[in-house]
């Protein structure tokens, strides 16, 4: 996989910053919240693969939302959409207005614009095969729905950071989603150094995660949608509960 110099590099920098495109960067990804586990991803899973068990890397592809990043990326910030590559699938999560899924699944390295491919971080290791992945992403599917999705605090980011953490323990490097959650902490702290568009995204409260609790007949009218679709494939089935 590419592994290309990270953010402490510091080049040459040359051309004129551009404002961010905060209406680009929605497109794909929005957001922060402070996890309560874990800490920054090393090289390696930290649980030993199950006896007979091939391990299966485990990896971060992260992207560019805008060409701010070219001088940002070497002070550790950034707008990244992150989506997680494991078994030949590329998982990320995306807002809509419905309470269904917002996980989706594509190519590794090939999210869709304005998401342009930067650099891939192997965060570690699993031992789970490809059907125990998706009943993963499935089980994470019962609070990742669409209209759940925030700029600032439960973004693409996130949903990866959890992910990770499912199948190695670890996170994914704290670059990846630092700036939105500087974003949240400046906007509670000393909200006139943020742009007003800021301002009035991290004021936008997320809706609540569906409550895991509920019995099946009490569950949200969208929750019948499909769980999540591959590019050429069929629907992926829901886990029984």
């Amino acid at each position: 996989m590419t592994n290309l110099a990270g953010p402490e590099t510091r080049g040459r920098m040359s051309g004129r910053i551009s404002r961010p495109d905060e209406k680009a960067a929605a497109l794909v990804c929005r957001g922060i919240r402070q996890h309560p586990r874990g800490t920054s991803a090393g090289a390696f899973a930290t649980s030993p693969p199950r006896p007979g068990a091939m391990p299966t890397p485990v990896a971060v592809n992260v992207y560019d939302l805008n060409e701010y990043n070219d001088y940002a990326y070497a002070f550790g910030v950034g707008i990244f959409h992150s989506g997680l590559e494991v078994h030949g699938r590329e998982y990320s999560f995306g807002g809509h207005e419905y309470a269904s899924s917002g996980i989706f699944a594509t190519q590794p390295r090939e999210a869709p614009p304005p998401a342009k491919f930067r650099r891939t971080e192997i965060v570690g290791y699993t031992d789970m095969t490809e059907a125990e992945v998706e009943n993963v992403v499935a089980e994470l599917d019962r609070s990742y729905h669409g209209n759940t999705y925030h700029l600032l605090e439960r973004n693409c980011n996130v949903f990866v950071e959890d992910l990770c953490l499912e199948l190695t323990g670890k996170l994914p490097p704290p670059w990846v989603n630092r700036l939105a959650r500087i974003a949240v902490v400046a906007n509670t702290c000393a909200p006139c150094i943020l742009p007003a568009s800021i301002r009035a995204v991290a004021a936008t409260p997320s809706v609540a995660p569906p409550n895991l609790g509920a019995q099946d007949g009490d569950e949200r009218e969208g929750d019948d949608a499909p769980l999540l679709r591959f590019p050429g494939a069929a629907t992926m089935a829901k886990r029984g509960r």
